[in-house]
């Protein structure tokens, strides 16, 4: 329902942002938002959000409910809340109690409303107190319940409302499992509001508890596409003290918020009464909903009373038809084909509390991922997945709450009868439910409880005509209407639950369930991870995702083929990985992951739609689609699949096509011939047919895997319409985050996005190896669900946003090691009138929790193991010795009898040192008689009073007991009673406390390979084996040759290990296994290897010093697999907590190396930049190393290779860079790890990485990382003394090569050098002789200085400089030719009396080399070459001293140029005569025979033959004439041409001689007849346009003279041929009656047109409207009168403009024809005498003016004057040349917008007219001359 919204009071607020697009209120469709005072004023109904600022705590306490009580402690959350922050390695749900409080207040002015609290969904018993008195008690987790608060509240003052909320399961009520399979979550995860209205009301449907009543109830009793009544059944209630005269206006309206129809009535309703209102509504013409068009309406309820609006409620419900037969389920009438899927109410991070945006965006992916029908399975859902599926057109299967259970108890079944009528009452007028699940799922109920559930939704839900309330169930089918079972029930066959079974012949069915268990029950195949690796013991990847597809593929094609006679619905299992049966793993059957990240079956399912299907207009993608099953990297299978709905798909690789392929027609099916109810075998599969699918996978068989693109194209009709491609991965290089929409998010503290996180590389792939820690932070009003850092999977996860309160966009950031980061912004809409935010409130409970952890002491006793002296078990009673210490005063232990003694004790699992106890007894503040004993082994009646550390047997009132530090240790504490108090029984009803434990894997997060859950609901969990009970153990799920066992313990901080205690189940089994640490829990080290020998028993206890956060058990083996499965009791671990965060220490440090190809630097390999590479020149011996610039512990080395291959190599560390150590040898056995990781446990500054020679491709490496612990300051003991500095007088400081580091030696030995900084001061560069420098040492890290040891020397001996030659004279570039001596000369000077010597030098090219003998000033080179030029030469000018440096310099380079004379080319002077040519009319240019060489004369007398290239484009041979063709000369490369001679010719063309014409008689007469046919009207438009196209071709070839006989016989047949091929057309009297409409338009004009086809056009308008009155028209007539009424349309001519035509008359009869030729005149007179025909003829037409025109003023221009006479004498002709030839155009002024006929623009508008009608257009053609 749509409600009206407002803030009732600063702590009551608008809902609509609280609840997004959904649910109880629609963002798009409430009013404005009101002020307190115009509220008060208001009668209307009113909704407010009361989802925000709750105070929670989990767990229980005494007195939560009172006014007083202190709360200020607890964390604030909104509404929807789960009391879990849901992963895949936390999805076992809180079983207890919970606590929500609430203050509020109630403005004074709102006495006499009414005030209605509702609270959508609690899981699962709800306690509601409102200022300390409780109203009402809820049980049951599903459906939502409503409160009348109104007497409850305080009016202007301060409220306080309490919830406790039991999420425990209760056999009591609906689902009533003991055992919870699927989680309860727990919490209030729906919306809460509370609704306020006048005394005279709508009532709500779920407080108003009446039969198919309360509310509003709509059903449509009556739906066809013309018409639809709905009926509207309305509950009024008047609370006031008076009768009043109730008015109901009733109203639907449609999307465009048009009102289509409506009721009014008036009923009188007294004080205190109740009446329906009934009214019957019609709609024409209804737009209906159905999967595929979900059209919906708002049906706007309306009370009045004396004058004023009281309530208003505005729902929105879709008119259909629902009717389930023996052959599918029918929607409209139409068979609708439903293929669904199982949907459980929760999702990664958020559990069951999914904001209602969320939910929508849940329910879209849901349609867009091929499914059109959702069994809510196994309970209702909230509100707003139903409103989604309403907008997207999802069909629901409503389901009961309840699987596998059913007690015959009164209490179960009364509950569940009372949720199922709530559940109907509040999802009743939902379109998109078409069937009630009103069994319960997989459980043994019996008839009369069938009959009862049936019974009610028929009582609830009643008949009328076509509104129809379907139920199902899945055993007593002969209660329900619909049967409901699966594959594994047995639905193939003839039992009870099998569809053929001849008693239900007749019965509709619907396949629950399927594609899961049938493949191997708990251990099915379809359980596969999106991701490779998992630790849930799955196959993943490709492979799994593979395994998957091919399960449901086969399922799909079983449900089809076998199910064709009787299918209504089938339900895949399940669409999304959820929280289920399997004890401790998510059940992985999604076709999506619990992130909603799909997996390649769910494109498998958008395959099967169809590909035309357009569902944009209802915001559902839809269409052409093409997806890649393969990730395409060095894994990927050979075979490609492709799921695709388009005809073909063709496939390229690195743009080369594979092919192109349609549908398969065979694929494997893993049950093969095997029955569908059983499991496949191993050698059961077999290829099967595809027939029954909708559309097959496409499969492609490739030779080999070659890394790059793969595309596929997707083909219709043989043009593309869809696309995929497919990248193989490389590095990881950036992160991508991707919303799932860009849809708004209202700033509510509610709602949420869900933002996948992609790890790709530089092309955008996703990287499926990664497995990268991702650290998120968020900007604006918004923050992260849970973890701030998490770990991708496969390379991809997700993480939630939730909005808070304010206003602005939210940023998310998202930050990894070595990856560019990311970062979105989040559209956000402000929503108005939410309480202010408080301190405190929107708060981020994870942070709250994970502080609270911190600094909150764990109570230590809780769910130990314990024994008792006795138990009370009499008479029903449950008080064991497991209530004890479970947390809950509400439970308790008790002894079996009033006597005493009698003890509890426990066992807590390792050894503690006590800090405190608190004891909860029966009766506070009475004092007991007890004992407290502690000790490290279970204690006995006779030995316990040794180890007593508290005596109260006389007695105490003490409960909170605090121990001095220290003085209490052990391992098992028993409390025991020793005598009566107020003659109670002996009772514990909690026992708590703190203390410390030396086992750092007590109680910590562990996982395992597999978890045995066995028969009889055994559950061997992984965390039984750090419970601290060595009772409880952890099983693997063992068997003959089931391999790969292995537990591992996160100690969630970083030790260093002392010791690991193993403690297995059995002493004989003879473990093996190996113990591993890891500080990242991704690369491992031995800790200690048991594999080999005979096994240990069943405690081993280790010795370590490794640094681990992860310590797990691997390979675990025993002597006997089949018997003897892996089972672990204990595993403790001892050491002390380090801080050992590894950083990289080596990114963007200086490097060095051997050589470097071009364009790789050294730095390239550590610089942190992903894709960027270090790589050697060669392929041989090469090295690369790094300076840490500091001494580090390091941890270990990794390295990323540029690709996956053999690397062989060594790592060498250094901490001097002089002494190397090697720590890694990958030279005999390399790694194919793109990015190998090294373990190197030592102090280190240099990494050297070496490359041996034999490589035989090119390999290089980037990201090089060291990784370190912060590293401790170790002492400098001694310093290296420095050796003396020589430099020259006059050199810089700068210049001094003073050394940069110094030698030092630290305390534990460790050899390094430290940077100097050198006193500048201390030096004078102008001072011959030593001089001492002083330095300061500075520290690296790791390094520490004492002061003792910072200052250090060095002595510096400067001596005078030898001079650098000065060149005066530099050597000049020369130009010579050939044959000629150049001479190159250079002048230098020194004044330091020095001697210069000189080395000319030559370049040639390549390098500089010395000539030798060249050693003067001037160097000459003799007889140059032409081969020379271009060559370089230099001087190398030396001064040398005695005993002194010499110093050199070079001079600059002077370029010889060589040059050759230019040669004399022989000049064409003539070119030779060719004879002239004459040909006949007609030859072509290749039969002219020129001559293809001619003679020149050169100026040189010589003679030569070249060859001519003659310029044919002024010749044309079917016109006489006298052509003169010239020709170009082609010279060759010693001639020129510089005057362009050229060859010429004359040809002459003689005259064309006659020819006879080709007969012509039958083809006009078949063109005749055609004509007639087409003008017929009784064809259709496309057939007669095809006809009319060939008679034009026709009516060519009869006017051309020249036509051949073959032409005019092809044409003949091309006209029969298109006869033959007209299309007879029917016209009905509509299309008479829309042509008559438009001929309306030509009445009022018909002045304009030609008098004759005016008449003939009103004689056919006259018949057309006799025939449309004419009853008895006949279909012949009525298609003639079209045709002939439609040829008077087009006949239509405008009255022509003559005034041209009349100029031209008059000019002509001013001639004087005696001076002109008789004949010239005689045909000059005819033509005037046509023209003045034209002129006076009324129906002339706009052609005939026109051709007057053109004849006459031809016959003027061809005037021949007789000899001697002056044309232009007497200039009557003048004008001749200056006619203007300008189109005639009316003078009428007409409407400019009226159509006009007889032109181009009137033809195209006949024709649109014409096809809008689908109706022939017949045109009137010319005849042919």
């Amino acid at each position: 329902m749509k409600r009206k919204l407002v803030a009732l009071l600063t702590a009551l607020t608008l809902i609509g942002g609280a609840f997004g697009t959904t649910g109880f209120a629609k963002v798009e469709a409430a009013p404005e938002v009101k002020t307190e005072q115009e509220t008060l004023q208001d009668t209307e109904r009113n909704v407010i959000n009361f989802n925000t600022d709750w105070h929670y705590k989990k767990g229980d306490v005494s007195g939560g409910e009172k006014v007083d009580f202190v709360d200020e402690d607890w964390v604030y959350v909104n509404l929807p809340h789960s009391t879990i922050f849901y992963t895949a390695e936390n999805k076992d749900a809180y079983l207890g109690i919970s606590w929500y409080r609430k203050d509020f207040e109630v403005d004074e002015n709102l006495k006499g409303k009414k005030l209605m609290l509702t609270f959508e969904a609690a899981m699962q018993k709800a306690e509601v107190y409102v200022n300390g008195q409780k109203v009402m008690t809820h049980e049951g987790g599903y459906i939502p319940f409503v409160i009348d608060i109104t007497d409850e509240v305080n009016y202007g003052a301060e409220n306080t409302i309490a919830v406790k909320i039991d999420s425990r399961p209760n056999t009591n009520f609906a689902p009533g499992k003991d055992k919870p399979d699927f989680q309860y979550f727990g919490g209030i995860y729906g919306n809460s509001y509370i609704t306020v209205t006048d005394e005279l009301h709508i009532t709500d449907a779920v407080e108003e508890n009446e039969t198919a009543g309360g509310g509003v109830f709509i059903t449509a009793p009556e739906v066809a596409k013309d018409k639809a009544v709905v009926k509207v059944k309305t509950h009024v209630e008047n609370e006031g003290k008076e009768s009043k005269e109730t008015i109901l206006l009733t109203e639907m309206i449609d999307e465009n918020g048009d009102v289509v129809v409506s009721k009014e009535d008036k009923l009188s309703i007294r004080s205190g009464e109740k009446k329906y209102f009934e009214q019957l509504l019609e709609v024409k013409n209804p737009r209906l909903w159905a999967p595929d068009t979900p059209e919906l309406y708002t049906v706007r309820s309306t009370v009045k009373a004396d004058g004023v609006v009281k309530d208003v409620i505005e729902t929105t419900y879709g008119i259909r038809k629902v009717e389930w037969k023996r052959d599918g389920l029918y929607i409209n009438g139409v068979k609708t084909d439903a293929e669904g899927a199982n949907l459980h109410a929760e999702t990664y991070m958020l559990g069951n509390a999914i904001p209602d945006n969320a939910i929508y965006e849940e329910v879209k992916r849901f349609k867009e991922n091929g499914f059109d029908i959702v069994r809510m399975s196994h309970y209702p859902h909230r509100q707003a997945y139903y409103d989604a599926c309403d907008k997207y057109g999802v069909m629901v299967v409503e389901c009961a709450s309840g699987w596998q259970y059913f007690s015959n108890s009164e209490a179960f079944k009364e509950s569940t009868y009372k949720e199922l009528r709530t559940d109907i009452r509040h999802k009743r007028n939902h379109p998109s439910i078409v069937a009630w699940e009103s069994s319960l799922n997989e459980s043994r109920y019996n008839n009369e409880w069938a009959t009862e559930m049936n019974r009610i939704v028929k009582e609830e839900y009643p008949k009328d005509q076509a509104a129809y309330g379907y139920t199902a169930g899945c055993y007593e089918w002969n209660v329900w209407d619909i049967g409901l079972s699966t594959p594994q029930a047995g639905i193939f066959g003839k039992g009870n639950e099998g569809a053929e079974n001849a008693k239900y012949k007749d019965k509709p069915m619907i396949i629950a369930e399927y594609g899961d268990w049938t493949y191997g029950g708990s251990a099915s195949s379809t359980r596969v991870t999106r991701e490779d690796k998992n630790s849930a013991g799955k196959k993943g990847g490709d492979e799994g995702m593979l395994i998957q597809s091919d399960n449901i593929q086969e399922s799909v094609q079983t449900n089809r083929s076998r199910g064709k006679e009787w299918l209504g619905a089938s339900m895949y299992w399940d669409y999304a990985d959820y929280a289920g049966f399997d004890s401790g793993i998510l059940t992985y059957c999604g076709v999506v992951d619990v992130c909603r990240i799909p997996k390649h079956s769910a494109y498998f399912y958008q395959s099967q739609k169809d590909a035309s299907l357009d569902m944009s207009e209802y915001g559902v993608k839809t269409g052409p689609m093409v997806y890649i099953a393969n990730t395409w990297d060095e894994k990927a299978e050979k075979e490609v699949r492709i799921f695709s709905n388009c005809d073909t798909v063709e496939l390229f690789l690195n743009g080369k096509s594979l092919g192109e392929k349609g549908h398969d027609e065979k694929m494997w099916g893993p049950h093969g011939d095997v029955d569908p109810s059983k499991y496949p075998t191993a050698d059961s599969g077999k290829e099967i047919n595809t027939d029954a699918m909708k559309n097959a996978p496409i499969t492609f068989e490739l030779d080999k895997y070659e890394k790059g693109e793969l595309k596929a194209v997707g083909k219709i009709d043989g043009k593309e319409a869809a696309e995929y491609v497919r990248k193989s991965p490389e590095t990881a290089s950036q992160i991508q985050l991707r919303p799932e929409s860009n849809t708004e998010v209202p700033l509510d503290g509610s709602s949420a996005k869900l933002v996948w996180i992609d790890i790709a590389d530089a092309n955008g792939a996703v990287v499926p190896s990664a497995y990268t820690d991702v650290n998120l932070e968020v900007e604006g009003p918004g923050l992260v669900v849970g973890a701030k850092t998490i770990t991708t999977k496969g390379g991809q996860l997700a993480v939630w946003v939730r909005s808070k309160r304010g206003e602005g966009n939210i940023t998310l950031k998202a930050t990894a090691d070595g990856l560019q980061p990311a970062a979105i912004t989040i559209p956000t809409c402000k929503v108005e009138g939410l309480p202010n935010v408080v301190e405190g409130s929107d708060a981020d409970e994870y942070e709250y929790n994970q502080a609270q952890e911190e600094t909150q002491e764990k109570n230590i006793f809780l769910n130990k193991s314990s024994r008792a002296s006795t138990e009370n078990t009499a008479n029903g009673k449950h008080e064991v010795k497991e209530n004890g210490n479970d947390g809950n005063d509400n439970t308790k232990w008790c002894a079996n009898s009033g006597t005493y003694p009698q003890w509890w004790e426990v066992d807590l699992g390792a050894l503690y040192n006590l800090n405190t106890m608190k004891l909860s007894f029966e009766t506070a503040g009475s004092a007991y008689h007890y004992t407290i004993a502690v000790s490290n082994n279970p204690m006995t009646d006779e030995n316990y009073s040794e180890h007593i550390v508290l005596d109260n047997s006389k007695g105490s009132t003490d409960t909170d007991i605090v121990f001095e530090e220290g003085s209490v240790q052990g391992r098992y504490v028993r409390v025991t009673f020793t005598e009566a108090t107020n003659r109670e029984w002996a009772v514990l009803r909690d026992v708590s406390g703190t203390g410390e434990t030396d086992n750092i894997a007590l109680n910590k997060p562990v996982t395992a390979s597999t978890v045995n859950t066995g028969t009889g609901g055994k559950v061997e969990k992984a965390e039984y084996a750090v419970d601290g009970n060595v009772n409880t153990w952890w099983c693997a799920k063992g068997g003959e040759g089931i391999k790969n066992h292995w537990i591992q313990v996160d100690l969630k901080n970083t030790y260093k290990l002392s010791e690991v205690k193993l403690i297995f189940e059995k002493n004989d089994a003879a473990y093996k296994f190996v113990v591993q640490g890891s500080t990242d829990g991704e690369h491992y080290v031995d800790i200690k290897d048991f594999r080999n020998g005979e096994g240990c028993e069943k405690e081993v206890i280790i010795s370590s010093d490794e640094y681990v956060r992860y310590l797990r058990i691997q390979d675990i083996t025993t002597r006997n697999m089949k018997n003897q499965w892996p089972a672990v009791c204990e595993i403790e671990a001892y050491g002390k907590k380090v801080d050992y965060t590894l950083s990289s220490v080596s990114r963007e440090k200086e490097a060095f190396s051997s050589s470097n190809k071009e364009g790789s630097e050294a730095g390239h390999g550590s610089n942190g930049v992903p894709g960027w590479y270090w790589y050697p020149a060669t392929l041989g011996d090469e090295w690369w190393y790094i300076d840490t610039k500091g001494i580090y512990d390091i941890d270990n080395v990794q390295m990323t290779w540029n690709a996956e291959e053999t690397h062989n190599y060594f790592i060498d560390i250094s901490t001097d860079g002089k002494n190397w150590t090697t720590v890694a040898d990958r030279s005999k056995e390399g790694t194919n790890a793109i990015r190998p990781y090294e373990s190197v446990k030592e102090a280190v500054r240099y990494i050297r990485i070496r490359l041996q020679e034999g490589r035989t491709t090119e390999q290089g490496f980037g990201l090089l990382d060291a990784y370190a612990p912060v590293p401790v300051g170790r002492q400098v003991k001694e310093v290296t003394a420095t050796e003396k500095v020589t430099a020259f007088v006059g050199t810089a400081f700068e210049q001094l090569q003073l050394p940069k580091e110094i030698d030092v030696v630290l305390e534990d030995g460790i050899k390094t050098t430290l940077p100097v900084k050198w006193n500048e001061a201390d030096y004078d560069n102008t001072k011959e002789g030593e001089t001492t420098i002083g330095g300061t040492l500075e520290e690296i890290a790791g390094v520490v200085l004492a002061d003792h040891v910072k200052n250090v020397t060095v002595v510096v001996g400067l001596q005078k400089d030898t001079e650098i030659p000065n060149v005066t004279a530099q050597p000049e570039s020369q130009t010579i030719q050939v044959g000629e001596d150049v001479v190159f000369a250079v002048v230098a000077e020194v004044s330091d009396g020095g001697n210069l010597t000189y080395q000319w030098q030559v370049n040639d090219g390549t390098e500089w080399k010395d000539i030798a003998g060249a050693t003067t000033s001037i160097y000459k080179k003799e007889k140059v070459t032409l081969e020379e030029s271009g060559i370089k030469f230099r001087c190398l000018i030396t001064n040398t001293k005695e005993g002194m440096e010499a110093k050199q310099v070079l001079t600059d380079e002077a370029v010889l140029t060589v040059t050759e004379a230019p040669a004399q080319i022989p000049e064409i002077v003539s070119v030779e005569a060719i004879p002239n040519k004459e040909v006949e009319f007609g030859t072509s240019v290749s039969k002219l025979e020129l001559p293809k060489e001619v003679k020149v004369q050169l100026d040189n007398q010589e003679e030569r033959v070249l060859s001519v290239q003659w310029d044919l484009s002024s010749y044309n041979g079917n016109v006489a004439n006298t052509y003169i063709i010239s020709g170009e000369i082609l010279l060759t490369e010693d001639i020129a041409n510089t005057k362009g001679l050229k060859a010429t010719v004359e040809v002459k063309v003689k005259e064309e001689s006659a020819k006879p014409e080709v007969d012509k008689e039958t083809l006009k007469k078949i063109i005749a007849e055609a004509k007639e046919k087409a003008a017929s009207g009784k064809y259709t438009n496309d057939s007669v346009s095809a006809l009319n196209e060939v008679l034009a071709n026709a009516c060519k070839v009869v006017e051309n003279k020249e036509a051949t006989e073959e032409e005019v016989q092809k044409a003949i047949q091309s006209v029969q041929e298109a006869m033959e091929q007209l299309v007879e057309v029917s016209v009905s009297k509509s299309d008479l009656e829309k042509l008559i409409a438009k001929a309306k338009q030509y009445e009022n004009t018909l002045n304009e047109y030609t008098p004759k086809t005016a008449e003939v056009f009103t004689g056919a308008l006259e018949q057309a409207r006799e025939i449309i009155v004419k009853e008895n028209a006949t279909q012949e007539e009525i298609a003639a009168t079209y045709a002939v009424l439609q040829n008077a349309i087009f006949d239509l001519r405008l009255i022509p403009n003559k005034d041209k035509l009349n100029e031209l008359i008059k000019q002509a009869d001013k001639i004087d024809f005696s001076k002109y030729t008789a004949e010239s005149g005689k045909a000059l007179k005819t033509a005037l005498v046509h023209a003045k025909a034209v002129s006076a003829d009324e129906n002339a037409t706009k052609d005939d003016v026109k051709s007057a025109e053109i004849e006459l003023k031809n016959a003027m221009k061809d005037l021949k004057l007789v000899s001697g006479e002056n044309k232009n004498d007497g200039k009557e002709n003048s004008s001749d040349n200056n006619v203007n030839d300008h189109s005639g155009t009316s003078g009428n002024k007409t409407d400019k917008n009226a159509p006009k006929t007889g032109d181009h623009t009137s033809m195209i508008w006949m024709l649109a007219m014409a096809a809008a009608f689908g109706i022939v257009v017949v045109r009137r053609r010319q005849s042919c001359k």
